[in-house]
């Protein structure tokens, strides 16, 4: 590991480094900004997405989470293979930067690792696009099968986004602020503040210390319910109901493409920031 001794002393970061935290905080103060045609299909859809909240009971989504709880319990024991390590550290060796393990991205610029994390991101939102016009041609019954399938290209994706900036997810504290970039984007609109403190809070912790296994949410039995819930009922308002109304395949595809673009985006930011702040707190010697 390159981590240096929290406190071993404060490290001055470039010119470059702080425009891109500057970056990161025009985009934290409105993250989800989705253009005008996003917005009109929202405002469309809206009475539909508030009705079928109220006609389904959370019974009916505590039935269907239990699959996908399982694999989040399992979490802790995916593999560098599932990630696809060695496969990252190939593609940027082919770019020109060349390391031995994943570790050693952190003595990269972030320059180069923003260019293999965004060729990630867009690689996982084409799929999830193409993926949500097949399935959203079938019909809105048969949509239900892109649960586990948004759900696991989404998990991979932040796994792979979170590897381009150094870190291999094989502790409790990188898994928690995996998972808690999903919470902010399945959260609905009035939660997403909330959810984003806890991202900046997060990083603070993990920083200072602060951060045990009592403190984390999502990685407990109590946490991976509400975090699947929370999936299910965005899965539920943002794609099922456009299939209802035999507009899915262009919507029900839209509906993946935005989910997992705002993830992708969530994803890259907070990586990027995590990245430089423990850089700037001599946590590691890049």
């Amino acid at each position: 590991m390159m981590r240096g001794i929290r406190g071993a002393g404060r490290v001055m970061l470039s010119g470059e480094e702080k425009k891109i935290l500057k970056e990161i905080e025009r985009w934290r103060a409105a993250p989800f900004c989705s253009g005008a045609a996003s917005a009109a299909i929202d405002t469309m859809f809206g009475p539909v997405e508030k009705f079928v909240e109220r006609v389904i009971p959370q019974k009916a989504y505590d039935k269907v989470s239990a699959p996908l709880a399982g694999v989040l319990t399992k979490f802790q024991s995916l593999s560098n293979e599932f990630v696809g390590l060695k496969a990252i550290v190939r593609k940027a060796g082919n770019a020109g930067l060349k390391v031995g393990e994943i570790e050693g991205f952190r003595e990269a610029p972030i320059e180069y690792l923003d260019v293999l994390a965004e060729s990630i991101s867009n690689k996982n939102v084409l799929y999830a696009t193409l993926h949500g016009l097949g399935s959203g041609s079938v019909g809105g019954a048969f949509s239900l099968a892109d649960l586990p399938v948004i759900f696991t290209l989404n998990l991979k994706m932040i796994l792979q986004i979170g590897a381009c900036y150094g870190y291999r997810h094989d502790s409790i504290w990188d898994r928690e602020f995996a998972l808690q970039i999903f919470c902010v984007t399945s959260s609905p609109a009035k939660e997403k503040p909330a959810q984003l403190r806890r991202m900046d809070n997060l990083i603070d912790s993990f920083i200072s210390g602060r951060f045990s296994k009592e403190n984390s949410i999502l990685m407990s039995e109590d946490g991976t319910k509400v975090f699947i819930s929370r999936m299910l009922r965005w899965f539920v308002r943002k794609h099922l109901t456009r299939d209802l109304f035999v507009l899915g395949i262009v919507l029900g595809s839209g509906a993946s493409y935005l989910y997992t673009k705002e993830t992708a985006m969530c994803a890259y930011m907070f990586y990027r920031k995590r990245f430089l702040k423990e850089k700037a707190s001599g946590m590691y010697s890049g």
